[in-house]
């Protein structure tokens, strides 16, 4: 199937920028990325004024979703971004051969660092 764009538009729904692409498609598809941008893909029979009814009928859900896309990417900028000298499970314990040990990340001259339980803590 030739899922070309053959016209594109933006529509706005309350304070919502959609972008609307008409495709040689069959169904409407609405999608919000990542960064919160909503798409909208339609059959290009369809007008934008059906387009619009469609969205006004699932506009509650378009904002339940957007607010959760956006609560998600808010989650991960506040998630640490670690270096390779700052990973999070340095200095952490784990369980080797049913003890609990202490962890360190060592740097090494590989291409990868390795990882080191101390016994004898």
């Amino acid at each position: 199937m030739n899922s070309r764009i053959i016209r594109e538009t933006v529509l706005s729904l309350h304070g919502l920028k959609i972008k609307l692409q008409f495709k040689l498609v069959k169904n409407i598809t609405l999608r919000i990325k990542e960064t919160g941008d909503i798409f909208l893909t339609a059959p290009i029979g369809m007008s934008v004024s059906e387009v619009q009814r469609f969205l006004e009928s699932r506009e509650q859900w378009l904002r339940q979703k957007l607010q959760q896309v956006l609560q998600e990417q808010s989650q991960q900028k506040q998630e640490p971004k670690y270096s390779m000298g700052e990973l999070p499970f340095d200095g952490q314990h784990v369980w080797l051969w049913g003890r609990r040990l202490p962890a360190h990340f060592l740097l090494s001259s590989k291409k990868h660092g390795t990882y080191e339980v101390q016994a004898d803590a």
